[in-house]
């Protein structure tokens, strides 16, 4: 099945029924969140590449579903989080233990994992919905792990969440040379120890620039999204606008290898039944 058959099955966004799967539902799901369990799709330690490519052809640079998409990844992801990651090897190369310990709240924001985005419109409304699921939580800490991809330069995390924002064409077209600059996307990507994921408009992944050159650079974000990141496979995910349920439908794509990965701390269960760590 082609990108376009998998695509038309989901009909139009507002076609899209804003309906909230109860199924799995953590008791300590934040009501602020939307839930489903296709959440616990992004999180297969046996893909640590993931991309979500998603219809939306109006969202400015501060996005609220991808605010929401991070808030919701990484609330599953603390708690359950290792501190040591999977297939790392000690200078004796002996194989490094799991420690069955997960990340208190300073090293998760600090070690454990990462937000990366053009736009500090967007970085502002991530970091604002990560201090409302997380408000006990240090603020401070919260906003070192969220940050534009200029200033995450020389940072590491064991998990990269890649928020671009934009879905508007025009202003798409009006940023294209910012936005698909080689080294912004090679930063990102080369900041996750494990696993990295991107999250990104259809748009964006199919705009033409005219010059030339961003043409060209626009291929890594293109080949990522649709070739690097294979299997495409349709899901409803969704945030929360005015207290209601809004959907949002597109493909996951993963990449799937083996080496360094993150793991299940194993004193910890997962916020979901079907939960892939």
């Amino acid at each position: 099945m082609t990108d376009e058959e998998i695509r038309a099955l989901f009909g139009r966004e507002e076609d899209t029924p804003p309906i909230e799967p109860k199924e799995n539902h953590p008791a300590d799901w934040p009501e602020a969140l939307y839930w489903t369990p296709e959440w616990n799709r992004f999180l297969d330690p046996g893909k640590p590449a993931v991309c979500f490519v998603y219809e939306d052809q109006v969202a400015s640079q501060a996005n609220d579903f991808e605010a929401d998409a991070v808030a919701a990844i990484l609330r599953i992801l603390y708690g359950s989080l290792d501190r040591q990651l999977a297939g790392e090897f000690a200078e004796d190369d002996s194989a490094r233990p799991l420690s069955g310990t997960p990340h208190d709240p300073k090293s998760f924001w600090e070690r454990a994992v990462g937000v990366v985005t053009p736009h500090r419109a967007q970085m502002g409304k991530v970091v604002g919905r990560l201090q409302q699921i997380f408000p006990n939580h240090d603020g401070a800490a919260i906003w070192s792990a969220v940050d534009t991809v200029e200033r995450f330069q020389g940072q590491q995390r064991d998990v990269i969440v890649g928020s671009f924002g934009l879905g508007d064409p025009d202003l798409i077209r009006a940023e294209d040379e910012f936005l698909y600059n080689l080294n912004r996307f090679n930063v990102m990507a080369s900041r996750a120890r494990a696993k990295l994921i991107v999250l990104t408009t259809r748009s964006l992944v199919d705009h033409l620039a005219d010059d030339a050159e961003v043409l060209e650079q626009s291929r890594l974000l293109k080949n990522f999204a649709e070739t690097f990141c294979a299997d495409p496979t349709p899901v409803t995910l969704g945030y929360r606008k005015d207290g209601a349920g809004v959907a949002r439908t597109g493909l996951l794509r993963t990449r799937s290898f083996s080496g360094i990965g993150f793991a299940s701390a194993g004193l910890f269960d997962a916020p979901g039944k079907d939960r892939a760590l």
